[in-house]
Parts: C-alpha cells; structure tokens; sequence
C-alpha cells in the first residue's frame, strides 16, 4: 500500500503508461508488477477511466484507441518516443541561427526543443502552450505566442485570434506533424487545429513535415494539405521503402530524409 498521496499519484501515472504502452492489461498483471492488492488496483483503475485514458473491461483494463484518444496530449506525448526524438533530431539540423521558426502543438515537433534550444540566436513562434513553457525561459530566444481559445486537449490556442496572430507573420520554417498520411497528404481529426496549420503553412517561407511510419495509411477526419505542399519531408527508417520510392517519383521538388 502508498505509504501517502504522493505514492498513489505515482502509481497512477506508472499504471497508465503501462496500458498506453502494452494496450492492455489484466488485474493480476498491475498487481504484480506494482506489489499491490487486486482491491487496489481496481480502485485505481476506476481512477483512471474517469480521466478518460483508459477503459476497465472484465479482469483488467485496455487503452482506448479511438482518434479522440489518439488526441490527447498525455496519450501521444507516451508514443513512440525514440522515433520521434531521432526525426526532431534530424529536423533541427535544417535550422540555422538567427532563423525565425514556427512550430505546430504536435509531440513529434516539440521533441525539437533541445536542438532548437543550442541554435541560438532564434525567433520560435508556436500556439502550443508546452512550446511557450519551454522556449521563453532561455537566453537568445525570442518566443511568440500566438493567442486565441484555449484547447486543453491539444494544450494549443485556436480559433479566429489564433489565424489571424499567423497571417502577421512570415517565419523560415514551419514545422509540423500529423496523425496520418495517406492519399498523398496528410489528415487530423480535429478541425480547429487543421485550421491552424492550414494558415501556418500559407505564411512560412519553407514547411517541414516530420512524420513515423506508424501514421502511414492511418485514418483520421480532416485533410490538413498535399505533401506536396511541404519543403522537406522528414521520416524513419522504418517506413516502407515502395512509398519513399513512390513520394520521389511523384514528388520529385520535396526532399527526403529519412532519420536513422
């Protein structure tokens, strides 16, 4: 048993990286691995459904997986983390001091902030709250936010003061991501961040997609833009090597690297 509230809170976020990690997983499993008893663990699962991450089923509890879930900022900053860092990495090599430099509210971008941070001197402008917590605390950077309503699911400002703070600016890059690519462009499953990167795109010199092949051929609602409205596509090693193939040949203006 936690020996005080700080234990249990603990717990619970170890519990809830588990599921998001596994999928699912049964009582006796959570258990086990966290030396509790099965009256406990229910009690934290009920917990954790409440918060909407999880669901409890009969003898356990499994992630959902729907694209709403797939949304939340606590779910998609848990996923595929080396991935992710190895195509930030990769993308922050195209930045060069001095750089003016947009970046979108996505997990996979934010992973940019360490590289970003040694790029100095830089203008970093963005709508995710996350990106404003980061970057307006170090020395030579220069950070500005863009207002509007605020999205807790995305931890983003959206909405028309959102698209109009865009259109009065023009930085080097944009920078983003997405929950899926297929059919030759990329799509997202909520519209008032489609919105924003819509605009995003329309006032940077040069846009930047960073993508994992988990989002290839994934599903999701709304089309954000052509990939051949990107610069430069960034992408894993993982990724089918028929589409890298296919992305030149079609798209032979928009250059492909692929993060080892």
């Amino acid at each position: 048993m936690p020996k005080n509230k700080n234990d249990r809170a603990t717990r619970l976020r170890d519990i809830e990286k588990l599921i998001l990690s596994t999928g699912s997983c049964s009582t006796a499993e959570i258990a086990e691995k966290f030396k509790i008893s099965a009256m406990t663990v229910h009690r934290d699962l009920e917990l954790l459904e409440e918060s909407g991450i999880i669901r409890r089923i009969r003898g356990g509890a499994t992630a959902l997986s729907s694209n709403l879930l797939e949304s939340h900022i606590r779910y998609r900053q848990a996923a595929n983390l080396p991935i992710k860092r190895r195509l930030a990495s990769a993308a922050v090599e195209l930045v060069e001091p001095s750089n003016a430099v947009m970046l979108d509210d996505s997990t996979t971008v934010g992973m940019m902030y360490e590289g970003l941070s040694q790029k100095k001197p830089l203008t970093i402008i963005s709508n995710s709250v996350n990106r404003m917590m980061e970057f307006a605390r170090i020395p030579e950077i220069k950070f500005v936010s863009l207002g509007g309503e605020y999205n807790a699911r995305y931890a983003a400002t959206v909405g028309l003061m959102a698209e109009e703070s865009i259109k009065s600016v023009h930085p080097d890059f944009v920078f983003m991501s997405a929950h899926a690519m297929f059919d030759g462009g990329i799509y997202h499953p909520d519209e008032s961040i489609v919105r924003v990167k819509k605009a995003m795109l329309r006032v940077a010199s040069k846009a930047v997609l960073l993508i994992d092949s988990t989002k290839l051929f994934s599903e999701s609602l709304y089309r954000v833009a052509d990939l051949s409205d990107f610069y430069c596509i960034v992408v894993d090693s993982r990724i089918d090597p028929d589409f890298i193939q296919d992305l030149k040949a079609h798209q032979n203006k928009i250059e492909i690297i692929i993060a080892e």
